[in-house]
């Protein structure tokens, strides 16, 4: 018989809009999940899936999750030899910084005439110096790394293993949410290990030590493991992280998973509850975009069902049992406010009686002030009309000046025309005394 669980979410919008606050209470017993997941449940031996997660599912989850532990997962299946190279260019159904081992990348380059770009890991640790580094010196913020690990394992417990048609939702999730706050999940103990692991690989001089690690496979796997977190973990200083659209993907995800719930009600509701929690704010907040609380609002969380009925009267009738408790002790807090609120009423009546006083004398200052206004408008009034005055009579004798000053050029240009004049016809005069002073002399 499983305990009652009690989830409240309250969702601190922006803006200083109203909180917006889910609280739900589910009481699942074993034989009803049980129940639920046989109705839904598959031969997946006879039916084709279209979802990923149901026909790799082991081994995707093992690809994703950075785990010390797990040496196995980057040994080849088929071909039984260490993952130890790196796709550099997607081709084909290769995604980028995809790992295989060296006998599938001589079938993927037969294939492709040999154009694959790989690296081989210990490549990969050598031009990723500075981002060990980072990691020994704990310079990276994981706590996007424990999220989206955190979020990847309620992923599991809510929505996996119901249908096809729900992992389907379920990588999409994944691939535009999860993938998008950080693309690789760890816990803290798996982090810790890498960086204890680095931290043993790097000399004094921060150089990674790569000799004769082909003597130890355990040994290799790990750098193997170091190489591949290294391609894929954008969190290092140097990498540029881009949220945009996340938010809307989420709120996708909310859509398409509202119109399966009629047949999942149990989990499909839980994940619902669990997705306009935290994780709502935290995807806004990751975007640095507003909380949509319009698009909150307009969604149908809660699925009533008689189930749900007899599980809220024992939830209310044990909220109006902590509610009367509360009740009582609040009275007993009232009685002492009650005391406290007299005394201060006396002292408020004193200040009362003061501010009266002090207001008389504001109103006493406030009159003297205004007459002191009065008479500076009028000392100003005098002072501008006796510059204006000055002002005019300057104006006139400046005019009468000038006019005096125009007549005087006039003259002198009339005596100075006829000085020239008489200077002309002296020269003429000069000119001809001069011609017959030479006439003369011949």
């Amino acid at each position: 018989m499983s305990n009652p669980v009690h989830i409240v979410s309250q969702i601190k919008l922006p803006n200083n809009s109203d909180n917006l606050t889910i609280t739900t209470t589910t009481n699942i017993s074993e034989n009803i999940i049980r129940a639920e997941v046989e109705s839904i449940s598959v031969n997946s031996r006879s039916v084709t899936y279209k979802s990923e997660v149901m026909k790799n599912f082991t081994l995707r989850k093992s690809l994703t999750n950075l785990n010390f532990d797990d040496l196995q997962v980057e040994i080849d299946p088929e071909y039984l030899e260490l993952k130890d190279y790196f796709i550099y260019k997607a081709i084909g159904d290769r995604k980028l910084y995809s790992s295989l081992c060296i006998s599938d990348l001589s079938e993927l380059n037969r294939k492709y005439d040999d154009s694959v770009k790989t690296k081989l890991y210990s490549a990969v640790i050598l031009d990723n110096k500075e981002k060990i580094v980072q990691l020994k010196n704990n310079k990276i913020d994981f706590e996007n790394v424990y999220r989206a690990n955190s979020l990847f394992s309620k992923l599991e417990e809510n929505l996996y293993y119901l249908c096809d048609e729900l992992i389907n939702v379920s990588e999409c999730f994944e691939k535009e949410v999860i993938d998008n706050i950080c693309t690789e999940r760890a816990n803290a103990e798996q982090i810790k290990k890498m960086q204890i692991f680095v931290s043993e690989i790097l000399d004094k001089n921060n150089e990674p030590m790569m000799r004769n690690i082909g003597l130890n496979k355990d040994l290799k796997i790990k750098y193997i493991k170091l190489a591949y977190f290294l391609l894929n973990f954008k969190g290092f200083s140097n990498n540029m992280i881009s949220y945009q659209g996340i938010s809307q993907n989420l709120k996708n995800h909310l859509t398409r998973i509202i119109s399966l719930r009629n047949t999942l009600v149990i989990y499909i509701t839980e994940w619902i509850k669990f997705i306009v929690g935290d994780l709502f704010c935290f995807v806004h907040l990751l975007e640095g975009v507003e909380v949509d609380q319009n698009f909150l609002s307009n969604l149908q969380i809660e699925y009533t069902n008689q189930q749900a009925i007899v599980n809220n009267k024992v939830e209310h009738e044990l909220i109006i049992k902590e509610n009367s408790e509360r009740i009582s002790s609040l009275m007993i807090e009232i009685n002492q406010l009650r005391e406290q609120f007299t005394f201060i009423q006396n002292e408020y009546n004193i200040l009362i009686e003061k501010n009266k006083v002090l207001v008389n004398q504001i109103a006493d200052l406030s009159d003297m002030n205004s007459r002191l206004i009065y008479q500076n408008d009028e000392l100003r009034n005098e002072q501008i009309k006796i510059i204006t005055d000055i002002e005019a009579k300057y104006v006139v004798y400046i005019e009468k000046i000038k006019m005096e000053y125009d007549f005087k050029i006039e003259q002198y240009i009339i005596q100075i025309k006829e000085i020239t004049k008489k200077k002309e016809e002296l020269e003429v005069k000069y000119f001809l005394l001069l011609f017959k002073i030479i006439l003369l002399k011949f």
